[in-house]
């Protein structure tokens, strides 16, 4: 059974924090995904997409929207991911620190897409292992995202220099996509935007908004890891993983 993973970014490359994740699931778990997406979108006033960032503040397509009704269509998407039960991965980065722990071991750092990237990689194929979950895994990204070409080049490193047991568990060649093209990634964008700005927050010291995930602050959360590397007193390490549903982030 090969497991499929949609992926997306937000606040790629800008201050405080870059983050790249998305959801997991196997096929016949996708496909039922699709149709109550689409079924989604299709209610009256029909929207040709689903943001989660455009949602939240009244624009785009939510802009001719009343707030009880657009407040509702954010709840029933919602439930949807929620309905599914599907596998979650967050990798968020401070493109600062990242750069600064290189420049002061003398190296020139890397992209920051590409340390996003073997990240959320390794650790999916990590925690998916440590599930039971052993079969292959196809990372789809949103082509839109202006990435392909790193992507592709950090694809073919990866796989050079992994184990058999690893690089037999991903394709040759990532699947590249649009969000109308794969619902899917609809999701994966609504996920990777709250948790960053979730965590900017955070940052900030400012109060968390309430969760639209539905499982927020119950016991049905889904499963999943988020890790982050965001402070210098880290040294630019992982400072938290925990698979108890996606959530705001807190500094430890």
């Amino acid at each position: 059974m090969v497991l499929k993973m949609y992926v997306d970014d937000s606040g790629l490359f800008h201050e405080p924090v870059s983050c790249l994740g998305g959801w997991i699931a196997d096929a016949e778990t996708w496909r039922r995904f699709n149709e109550d997406w689409k079924k989604e979108l299709q209610i009256e006033p029909r929207l040709d997409y689903f943001k989660l960032r455009e949602a939240k503040a009244g624009r785009g397509q939510f802009s001719r929207i009343s707030i009880e009704e657009k407040d509702q269509r954010i709840k029933r998407f919602m439930q949807i991911i929620a309905d599914h039960r599907l596998i979650y991965g967050t990798i968020l980065i401070s493109p600062k620190v990242f750069r600064d722990r290189y420049l002061q071991a003398g190296h020139q750092p890397p992209s920051i897409y590409l340390a996003l990237l073997y990240m959320l990689v390794t650790e999916t194929l990590s925690y998916t292992a440590s599930k039971g979950k052993i079969d292959p895994i196809e990372f789809v990204f949103d082509e839109q995202g202006g990435q392909m070409r790193q992507i592709l080049e950090a694809w073919t490193e990866f796989r050079s220099c992994c184990p058999p047991e690893v690089s037999n568990r991903i394709p040759e060649s990532p699947v590249f996509v649009t969000d109308q093209e794969a619902l899917p990634l609809q999701a994966a964008d609504a996920l990777v935007w709250y948790q960053r700005r979730s965590a900017i927050r955070s940052l900030n010291g400012e109060a968390v908004e309430e969760s639209p995930f539905p499982w927020a602050g119950t016991d049905q959360d889904p499963s999943g890891f988020i890790s982050a590397a965001l402070s210098a007193d880290h040294g630019g390490a992982t400072v938290i993983a925990f698979d108890d549903g996606p959530k705001a982030f807190f500094r430890t």
